[in-house]
């Protein structure tokens, strides 16, 4: 048998074959040009690289706060050693500066960038409108207890300040949300205006 020079592998099911291009190229090579070529063309500009950085931290920041509300806060009104640094818990500061600097730095670009553009512009201010929210609620009621239960852990009398945080605390999730969805918005309008 001789030698193939380009192979094109194909998997069917549990079944692969192997097949010969007739004009040298593999089918993958032939589909990237035609994606380039034909469909999947999208200029790149400042404000959708902006928008998308922003869009993949919103997710990252949604998937932190839903994890934290599911598996985290769960737990450690009775266990408070879970976010207690130097009881080995979690240092939630870690996870959301970086996540927070990210989105909103990006978002503030994504917003200069796409300033023109009215229906970017007014997706990529909601986001912002919920982001502001979502920040300043945390820093005037949720970070200054948070910080307070892991150094001082929870006396038995502020066990119900420790749930009231952790019930208020779920509804930032749907600020994120809000966030997400708007600079998704954003993203889906630069990409269909390109």
């Amino acid at each position: 048998m001789g030698r193939v020079p380009v192979a094109q592998v194909l998997c069917a099911g549990s079944e692969t074959q192997l097949r010969t291009s007739g004009d040298g190229t593999t089918g993958l090579a032939r589909f990237f040009r035609f994606a380039r070529r034909e469909v999947f063309h999208v200029p790149v500009s400042a404000a959708l690289v902006a928008t998308s950085v922003a869009l993949f931290a919103a997710n990252i920041a949604l998937g932190g706060a839903i994890y934290e509300a599911l598996l985290v806060d769960s737990v450690w009104p009775e266990k408070p050693s879970i976010i207690q640094p130097e009881q080995g818990g979690l240092d939630r500061k870690w996870f959301w500066f970086p996540t927070h600097l990210i989105f909103e730095v990006s978002l503030v670009v994504a917003i200069w960038q796409g300033w023109t553009m009215e229906p970017v512009r007014m997706f990529l201010l909601a986001a912002a409108g919920c982001q502001l929210v979502m920040r300043a609620w945390s820093f005037a009621y949720f970070i200054p207890r948070a910080v307070e239960f892991e150094r001082h852990g929870i006396a038995p009398a502020r066990m119900a300040v420790a749930r009231t945080w952790v019930a208020l605390s779920r509804w930032r999730i749907l600020l994120q949300c809000g966030t997400l969805a708007a600079t998704a918005g954003a993203a889906f309008n630069l990409i269909a205006a390109s």
